[in-house]
């Protein structure tokens, strides 16, 4: 018997452009034609980034409502929506728990590294987390390393997450110098300890 699993699509990501390939999606039209596209792959979700007018990455408000509202016409409520919070250089933590909090999407992705950065946001992280819970946002913590994990884990078990297991990506390969292999036996290593 094989286990469930939910496949997710990450179809334009934060930093590339029309330059990088043609055919990437970055209009609200061309995020709903994508997510047709990504629900007839398998896809159950769509992990969402929107650009500002130069194209570059955005957490502005009524660009997301934009592009979610494209792929809601398109697609209804076939595929979940996930919006990014992520940072990319450009945005605070502060900016992002606001746009979080103003958009109110049904699911987001909150890197670790940059909403709590040490502990001294452990308790703010609490009460967002709580916030998402009462409102039904499902969040998604993004992992980059080892220490992110670590930290993860001692949040989690101290019960900062308002959630026993939860959903949680562990990045495999990123922009630090350290090799796809070694995340890959560190990710091992923890679905052993997990199990």
């Amino acid at each position: 018997m094989s286990e469930p699993f939910i496949i997710m699509s990450a179809p334009n990501g934060a930093r590339r452009q029309k330059t990088d390939h043609a055919n990437i999606p970055l209009s609200p039209g061309e995020l709903a034609k994508c997510a047709e596209e990504i629900i007839d792959a398998g896809a159950s979700i769509i992990h969402l980034h929107v650009r500002d007018e130069q194209g570059v990455h955005s957490l502005n408000v009524d660009r997301y409502r934009a592009a979610i509202a494209a792929i809601r016409d398109a697609v209804g409520d076939k595929i979940i929506i996930q919006a990014t919070s992520e940072a990319v250089g450009r945005y605070s933590r502060q900016e992002q728990i606001a746009m979080v909090r103003e958009l109110k999407p049904e699911a987001v992705s909150l890197a670790l590294r940059e909403l709590c950065p040490g502990e001294n946001e452990v308790n703010e992280m609490a009460d967002f987390a709580k916030w998402m819970a009462r409102e039904n946002i499902f969040p998604q913590y993004i992992l980059y390393d080892e220490t992110d994990y670590q930290r993860f884990d001692d949040y989690r078990r101290r019960g900062v997450f308002d959630n026993d297991h939860p959903f949680t990506l562990f990045v495999l390969g990123s922009y630090r110098n350290d090799t796809p292999e070694k995340d890959v036996a560190q990710l091992k290593q923890r679905t052993r300890q997990a199990a």
